[in-house]
């Protein structure tokens, strides 16, 4: 009997039709725990306060005192005792049917609770950006809600960055720089930087940088927010830094966007290699200054660090992993 709901009942003959105050306000005038309703049945279908001692491990001390404190308390003689026999009355009889079914419902409800944390099922919200959704997550999202046909999924597409415990928000996946800190748990899905890429016009017409200080006389694509600030932070395979700063000729919050500015010759962009890569294959854009890009980023999944996580949560973030390492595998260093 380790579960202890209080169970509120009016039980001085109100009337359901009574004034909704004068019911609300007898209502709470009586306050008892389903336990001792409960001891009430146990004690009428053993028969004796004897036998249900025996029978529950309750001492017979305790079982008395409790159902006198029923009685007391619900201001109705609920059972007959004599020296042998132990009875409900009508009242008594009521009661404990309403208790049971008090009680098969918080037991089918604690049974349904505990089941999520078996089985992937009930809702999910992700909240992430537009742009890791349609380019890298979208696939993980849809073989998901084909997996998990009990889970109903929320995806939340808009800032970075969001509060994930004042929304209600179950993971966000995200750009984040390595050992991000605060108040949730991150596993890691990918590594990537970000690196320079402009068209091929744009290069012949304004020429080549050869240096990261031949970037000020460049006009510059800005994601933000981003990861990577502006002025731009790049580092070589040394890993000597720099700061270099271009001309803001766009500024935007969408990577599509900023490889689009970059592909019609507007500027050189600053792009994660994750996304500029396809790009740099097909011919569309060229890589600019190779050898220097952002500091590692990773692109993570993100959890509020709660001690128990359903099994909705781990199964996503598990097959998150799993498709992000297959896909965009970490390099093992040289």
């Amino acid at each position: 009997m380790g579960v202890r709901p209080v169970l509120s009942l009016g039980a001085r003959g109100v009337s359901a039709d009574a004034p909704l105050a004068s019911r609300a306000g007898l209502l709470f005038s009586v306050r008892m725990d389903l336990n001792a309703l409960l001891m009430l049945a146990d004690v009428a279908a053993a028969g004796s306060l004897a036998e249900a001692a025996r029978k529950t491990g309750v001492s017979k001390s305790t079982l008395s005192r409790k159902l006198a404190q029923l009685e007391d308390e619900v201001g109705v003689r609920l059972f007959e005792r004599t020296a042998r026999r132990f009875g409900l009355t009508g009242a008594g009889r009521r009661l404990v049917e309403s208790a049971r079914r008090a009680s098969t419902e918080i037991s089918g409800g604690l049974q349904a609770v505990r089941a999520l944390g078996d089985a992937p099922a009930g809702t999910l919200r992700i909240a992430t950006s537009v742009s890791l959704c349609e380019h890298f997550l979208s696939p993980v999202v849809l073989k998901y809600i084909q997996r998990y046909p009990e889970v109903d999924v929320q995806l939340l597409l808009g800032p970075e960055h969001r509060d994930l415990i004042e929304e209600g928000v179950d993971l966000a996946v995200r750009a984040a720089v390595p050992d991000p800190t605060g108040s949730l748990i991150v596993r890691r899905l990918a590594e990537t930087s970000f690196g320079l890429v402009a068209s091929a016009a744009y290069l012949d017409a304004r020429g080549t940088p050869e240096t990261p200080a031949d970037l000020a006389g460049h006009d510059g694509i800005v994601y933000q927010p981003a990861s990577l600030p502006h002025p731009w932070v790049l580092e070589d395979s040394d890993q000597n830094r720099v700061e270099a700063t271009p001309r803001c000729r766009v500024t935007l919050n969408s990577l599509p966007m900023a490889l689009r500015a970059a592909e019609a010759g507007l500027g050189i962009a600053a792009v994660p290699d994750l996304f500029a890569q396809p790009a740099i294959e097909t011919g569309t854009v060229a890589a600019v200054l190779p050898g220097w890009r952002s500091p590692s980023l990773w692109m993570c999944v993100a959890f509020p660090s709660r001690k128990h996580h359903s099994a909705a949560v781990r199964a996503f973030v598990e097959m998150a992993v799993a498709h992000f390492g297959s896909q965009f595998p970490t390099p093992t260093p040289s």
